[in-house]
C-alpha cells in the first residue's frame, strides 16, 4: 500500500511539473519541428554529461560541439534530470515542452538556447528526433549563463578575473571615447588662450597632463652590447648559463645584428635555465648551452613557443648546437584563457618529444616533422588557429652538420652558413 501510494505521490507532482513547463512555453504547435538529434550542437557541460551516462550512443551519433567562443562551463542540475527520468519511467515524455533552438549560422545544426537536459535525456533514450522550437529574429537570452566565475575557484583567482573583465571594459570604453576627445580637442584650442591668461591671473597655477597608457604601443629601440655569432658559438660551448638580447635585421644585406643585455643563471645551482631580456623588443633570441654535464634541450620549450603569441616580440631566435629555431607571430594574444588553451594543446606534444629524445638530446628528421605537424594538428583541433593564423616554426641547421643530421632540405629546414645571416 505504502509504495502504491508513494508512486501515485510521484505521477502527481510530476504531472504539476510537466504542467508548469508546458505552460511557460508561449508557443503553438505549428511552430514546433521534429529536429534529429545528431542535428543538436553539444556544448561542454552537455559532452560530458553524454560521455559519463551515454558513452555508446554518444559514438553512434557523434554530435558537433560548439567552438570555445560560445561554449560555456558547468555542470547540468541532476534535479533535473532525475526529473526528466521519472517521466521516462512513467512513459509521459511526450507530454514535455519542445526545447528552443537558434539555427548555428546557414547550417543545418542547432544550437540550444533552453532544453539542455531534454537534449541529453533524449539521446540517452536513443530518440531520433526531438521537437523543438526554432527561435529566429534578434538575439535571444540563454537561460543560462554564457560564461560564468566557476565556484571552485579561490576568493584571489575570482578577484583576479574581475579585475580582467573591468580591464577590457575600461578599453573598450577609451576606443568609444577616442573621437569624442578629438571633437574636445577643437574646442578647447580656440580657447586656450583664454585659458592661459585666466591661470596667470590666478597665480600660475599649472594644468596636470595625465599620460594614457597604451595597450601595445611602439616597439622600443634595440641596445645591449654588440654580439657576433662567433660570440654566441663561444658562449654556447663554454658558458653554464643562457644569455639573451635583442636583434636588428639588416633591410640590405638581410643579415641580423646582435646584442646583449640579460644573463641568466647557471645549472646547477638553479633547477632550469632560464635569461630575461629588458623589454619586449621586436625580434629576441637566446641560447641553449651545450656545455656541461647537463646540456640544454636541442627544442624549444613551451615558454619559448608562447614568447612571440602572447608577448610584444613578432620573432624568437633560439640558438642550439646544431642551428637555430626561427618563431614569429605577428598577432599579440591577450586574453589569458586563450593563451592557456594554446599552451594546453602544445605543452603534451613538447613532453611527448623531449621524452622521446634522450630528453631532448636527438635532433632527427621524424622527430621534427611529428613535432611541427602535432601542434599545428592540435591548435587546429581545438580551434585555435584563428587566433594566431600566421604563426611559424622553422629550424635553420648550420651547413657544416648537414652529412650529420642528414635532414631533408625544406620550407620547415635548410641548411645555412653562420657568417652569411649574421654578423
Amino acid at each position: 500500500m505504502r509504495r502504491n501510494l508513494f508512486s501515485l505521490i510521484d505521477k502527481f507532482f510530476l504531472n504539476i511539473y510537466i504542467y508548469i513547463m508546458a505552460s511557460s512555453v508561449k508557443s503553438e504547435d505549428s511552430d514546433v519541428v521534429n529536429i534529429p538529434i545528431e542535428n543538436i550542437i553539444h556544448d561542454t557541460p552537455m559532452m560530458n554529461w553524454s560521455k559519463k551516462n551515454a558513452p555508446s550512443i554518444l559514438n553512434q551519433v557523434q554530435p558537433k560541439k560548439l567552438p570555445p567562443k560560445k561554449d560555456t562551463v558547468g555542470t547540468l542540475k541532476p534535479k533535473k534530470i532525475d526529473r526528466i527520468q521519472s517521466a521516462y519511467d512513467a512513459g509521459i515524455q511526450h507530454k514535455l515542452p519542445p526545447i528552443n533552438v537558434k539555427q548555428y549560422g546557414k547550417t543545418g545544426f542547432y544550437e540550444v538556447i533552453d532544453g539542455r537536459h531534454r537534449s541529453v535525456m533524449a539521446l540517452k533514450h536513443g530518440e531520433k528526433s526531438i521537437p523543438a522550437k526554432i527561435m529566429t529574429g534578434g538575439k535571444k537570452r540563454r537561460s543560462y549563463p554564457k560564461r560564468y566565475i566557476p565556484t571552485a575557484l579561490s576568493k584571489r583567482d575570482k578577484r583576479k578575473q574581475r579585475k580582467m573583465i573591468t580591464k577590457s571594459r575600461r578599453v573598450k570604453r577609451n576606443i568609444k571615447n577616442k573621437v569624442r576627445r578629438k571633437s574636445v580637442r577643437r574646442k578647447s584650442v580656440r580657447r586656450r588662450g583664454v585659458k592661459r591668461r585666466s591661470v596667470r591671473r590666478r597665480g600660475g597655477v599649472k594644468r596636470r597632463h595625465v599620460r594614457r597608457k597604451m595597450k601595445g604601443g611602439a616597439i622600443p629601440p634595440c641596445e645591449g652590447q654588440p654580439k657576433s655569432i662567433n660570440d654566441i658559438w663561444n658562449s654556447m660551448h663554454s658558458d653554464n648559463f643562457e644569455i639573451c638580447g635583442c636583434a636588428i635585421l639588416d633591410p640590405n644585406t638581410n643579415k641580423y645584428q646582435l646584442f646583449q643585455n640579460g644573463q641568466g643563471p647557471g645549472k646547477p645551482p638553479a633547477e632550469r635555465r632560464f635569461c630575461q631580456t629588458l623589454r619586449n623588443y621586436g625580434i629576441v633570441w637566446h641560447t641553449h648551452p651545450a656545455c656541461c654535464e647537463t646540456p640544454s634541450k636541442l627544442y624549444p620549450s613551451v615558454e619559448d613557443l608562447l614568447k612571440v603569441v602572447k608577448h610584444g616580440s613578432h620573432t624568437s631566435l633560439i640558438f642550439c648546437q646544431y642551428g637555430v629555431w626561427t618563431i614569429s607571430c605577428a598577432q599579440k594574444i591577450v586574453q589569458q584563457q586563450i593563451i592557456n588553451m594554446i599552451q594546453a594543446a602544445i605543452a603534451p606534444i613538447v613532453d611527448h618529444t623531449v621524452n622521446n629524445t634522450h630528453n631532448g638530446q636527438d635532433l632527427t628528421n621524424e622527430t621534427l616533422n611529428w613535432l611541427i605537424d602535432n601542434i599545428f594538428a592540435g591548435l587546429k583541433k581545438q580551434g585555435l588557429e584563428i587566433y594566431i593564423p600566421s604563426y611559424k616554426i622553422a629550424f635553420n641547421f648550420w651547413d657544416h652538420y648537414e652529412e650529420v643530421l642528414n635532414l631533408e632540405i625544406s620550407d620547415r629546414y635548410r641548411a645555412i652558413n653562420p657568417n652569411d645571416h649574421f654578423y
